[in-house]
């Protein structure tokens, strides 16, 4: 059985055309290290529509928590994609919009960060239970 924090990478590995991606979605030895994020990005031949079709994918899960897929703001030749909460993409635009550089743990209050690493984790199998579920009856079709 796969950890917890790999299910999802694991799931991708296997079904979409991935280039590169961080596996684990979080430090399983620290939960608190940080916020459980997934940041990947398909092969450079993939359709783009992959992108768009997984994003109301994960907008329509219903969690703990609001889950979302973004293109990173961090500037580089080549930007990664990232399934995260939705407070992960809010403050990433917020620091990108102002030219500011802040860490999750100095954004957040204590309390918000240890309640989005909590449930984040929690939301994790469903997450993937409901992705797999949604591009299994798209496959169907």
């Amino acid at each position: 059985m796969c950890s917890n924090s790999f299910i999802l990478a694991d799931y991708f590995k296997e079904n979409f055309p991935i280039k590169q991606m961080r596996h684990g979605m979080y430090d399983e030895e620290d939960i608190y290290y940080q916020i459980p994020k997934l940041v990947f990005r398909f092969e450079e031949n993939a359709d783009q529509k992959n992108y768009v079709e997984l994003k109301k994918c994960i907008e329509s899960f219903k969690g703990n928590l609001e889950w979302t897929l973004f293109q990173s703001f961090i500037a580089k030749k080549v930007k990664n994609y990232v399934i995260a909460p939705k407070k992960i993409f809010e403050m990433q635009k917020q620091l990108f919009e102002q030219n500011r550089r802040s860490t999750e743990k100095d954004y957040f209050t204590e309390e918000e960060y240890r309640f989005l690493c909590e449930k984040g984790i929690e939301d994790i199998p469903d997450l993937t239970k409901h992705i797999k579920s949604v591009f299994k009856f798209q496959n169907e079709n």
